[in-house]
């Protein structure tokens, strides 16, 4: 059990160990190099250990033959098919080289199988063999092993030579060869890891100090990375951390200035709904006063829910916008045919109250059908309608005019107003910017909404404001083009 137990931890951390190693870049390309060099460096000893046995087979039958012929043009003179000699014992001679002294051997028969010469031991194993030249593959009489032996005749016809190789010498001397050879290769091996080590762990500095700069940033931080040093196959990635740190600095800002804003006109109305909301709770409080005051309650809530609402549609504006600018998916929001036609003629049935208590005249007209986007967001788009229709019978004088007007590529709305001093002209569109003395209930935001509408659908938005005939009169325009 203890066995057992011991046996499942050391595979445990083995397997621990090699997640570990796998889940290292630096780890992964040297794995991946030192197994693709040790593929390598087998398919080269492979490959040299076929052409070695090809050319060492040739050069040996090249020695066996060359040496055939040299005891076939021996002639025994006198002596004829009685001479046989044994050759002296090379023993001594072995402290002045390095040689196998059963590598090669050889015999000379008489045609009728008679041993005429051979050299010792090895030669006069051999078995006599009157079926041909050429090479055979053979064994000697009473050894196991495999020789290679070449048959050749006498030139005269009266002798059969015999030289024969062990073939277990041939593979020895292959082996000792690639051997050597593959203790070469794995020296290059283990200095070509150890090389590899080094260049990769040199090519992972940037991303160290690239991790060290970004473990240091704090939230909201957009500087740019620094990508001097960094290698190419990086910089896409520093470019697109960039590009991140802009946007996410840029939605923060945008939260920032919505709580900020949020907040700053939201407590007016709060507090002015505490202060009715006390004295309509007063016992004391007569009864006229308390219907004012919880009048002025309902009005104050209208207006909170009113700017909550349009606060609430400029962030989720703002929010689209940044996504349309970025190629982003928009999840929840629907795409199709924005028609503008239709949508104005929504937003006037919305501001039927208002157009009717100022006795405002409403021109409308739409050449070759109005302004059409195909590939739009309709319910925003209607917000950009709205915005315009409502921004122009809010603050449009009383018994004046507004003039609606739209071509294939843009929506134009126009309305009479009281003219403003130049630094309120200066200021007209901008967020919660309401001119002094104006006496319309609103937020300033209904420009800034129409404004980001409209550029979540690729349009140019302009106001501009032009005196009119009268000493306070002007002319308010807020047109919205597509790009070209």
């Amino acid at each position: 059990m203890k066995l057992r137990s011991a046996a499942l931890a050391v595979s445990s951390s083995i397997r621990a160990l090699a997640r570990r190693c796998l889940g290292s870049l630096k780890a992964r390309l040297l794995l991946f190099c030192l197994a693709l060099a040790l593929l390598l460096s087998l398919a080269a000893v492979a490959a040299a250990a076929l052409h070695l046995h090809h050319e060492t087979s040739k050069y040996f039958d090249t020695v066996q033959l060359a040496f055939a012929r040299q005891l076939a043009a021996w002639d025994p003179g006198e002596a004829g098919a009685a001479f046989h000699q044994k050759l002296p014992d090379l023993k001594k001679y072995r402290s002045h080289g390095h040689y196998d002294g059963d590598a090669l051997s050889f015999a000379v028969f008489s045609r009728d199988g008679t041993l005429l010469l051979s050299d010792g031991r090895k030669g006069r194993r051999i078995v006599f063999d009157d079926k041909g030249s050429g090479f055979r593959d053979a064994r000697l009489r009473d050894d196991d092993d495999k020789w290679r032996v070449l048959w050749i005749d006498s030139g005269d016809g009266a002798r059969r030579i015999a030289v024969a190789q062990e073939i277990e010498f041939r593979s020895d001397l292959i082996f000792g060869i690639l051997q050597s050879q593959l203790l070469i290769l794995a020296a290059f091996a283990l200095a070509l890891c150890a090389g590899l080590f080094i260049v990769i762990s040199r090519a992972m500095r940037p991303l160290g100090a690239l991790k060290s700069e970004l473990s240091s940033r704090r939230p909201g931080d957009e500087r740019p990375l620094e990508a001097r040093g960094l290698p190419s196959e990086i910089l896409p990635l520093a470019d697109e951390l960039n590009s991140f740190f802009k946007k996410s600095g840029a939605m923060m800002r945008r939260e920032r200035s919505f709580v900020s804003d949020a907040a700053h006109e939201l407590r007016t109305p709060l507090a002015g709904l505490v202060l009715q909301s006390r004295i309509a709770a007063d016992p004391s409080c007569a009864e006229s006063d308390r219907r004012d005051a919880l009048e002025a309650i309902v009005t104050g809530a209208r207006r909170c829910s009113n700017l909550v609402r349009q606060l609430l549609t400029l962030s989720r504006l703002d929010d689209l916008d940044s996504r349309v600018r970025s190629s982003d998916a928009i999840h929840g929001m629907s795409r199709g045919s924005a028609r503008f036609k239709d949508l104005v003629q929504r937003a006037l049935l919305e501001s039927a109250d208002a157009i009717e208590k100022k006795h405002l005249k409403v021109e409308s007209s739409f050449k070759d059908g109005g302004l059409v986007i195909d590939d739009g967001y309709p319910e925003m788009a209607f917000v950009l309608a709205r915005n315009l229709v409502e921004n122009a019978c809010r603050y449009s004088l009383p018994g004046g005019f507004v003039r609606i007007s739209s071509d294939p590529s843009s929506l134009m709305v126009e309305n009479a107003c009281r003219r403003y001093g130049k630094s309120d002209r200066a200021r007209l569109g901008e967020r919660f910017f309401r001119p002094a003395g104006q006496q319309e209930e609103g937020s300033g935001l209904g420009l800034s909404i129409a404004r980001a509408a409209a550029a979540i659908h690729c349009m140019n938005f302009e106001i501009a404001l032009e005196d009119g005939p009268g000493p306070d009169e002007a002319t308010f325009t807020a047109s919205a083009r597509l790009r070209s």
